[in-house]
């Protein structure tokens, strides 16, 4: 069996779907199957290509539940400075799933660094993964960014975001969209 560049699969994933292609097989340590959709209480839970969430907070309810999916990662773009009611990191880790934080603390957190921080850990992930920050608006931007850098125009990367939470953040991101491209 042929095993597939994680990185070129993912590139492969982001434009296929914002081409309207089909799609390809995420990576070899992703689920070959579709994933189940998940039920959480996360607000804004989206799945913008297949074995990646996007969501806002996550719950320790909500964790229990991904400890019997096909979750392996949590990411999370909360800075520690942002109030929690438990210790999402040594939850997850207690439940057998990793968890990665890339804080994103304000809108000059949205750069390339972090989204290529992101993007990285996508691409080394054995499984499934839930990326969240509050509300998922941080996760769309960082999305849309690595989109943009597949080669995608400033108006396809923002609609890619917005499958994965995209809001407020939407003039920030697509200034640092455009100062790139000067």
């Amino acid at each position: 069996m042929m095993k597939i560049n994680s990185k070129l699969a993912i590139t492969g994933l982001m434009l296929s779907t914002l081409s309207g292609l089909p799609t390809m097989s995420f990576a070899d340590n992703h689920s070959k199957t579709p994933s189940r959709p998940l039920q959480l209480e996360a607000v804004n839970l989206h799945q913008p290509i297949p074995g990646v969430y996007s969501a806002g907070q996550l719950t320790q309810s909500d964790l229990t539940k991904l400890k019997h999916s096909d979750v392996k990662l949590i990411i999370n773009l909360r800075p520690t400075s942002e109030a929690n009611t438990y210790d999402e990191s040594s939850f997850s880790n207690a439940i057998g799933i990793e968890y990665l934080n890339i804080p994103i603390a304000s809108a000059a957190d949205i750069n390339f660094a972090n989204a290529d921080k992101l993007q990285q850990a996508l691409e080394q992930a054995k499984g499934d993964v839930v990326v969240h920050c509050a509300s998922g608006n941080r996760v769309g931007a960082l999305f849309a960014l690595n989109a943009f850098k597949q080669g995608k125009t400033i108006e396809q990367s923002v609609a890619f975001g917005k499958t994965a939470g995209l809001t407020r953040l939407e003039p920030v991101v697509k200034q640092v969209l455009q100062d790139s491209n000067k």
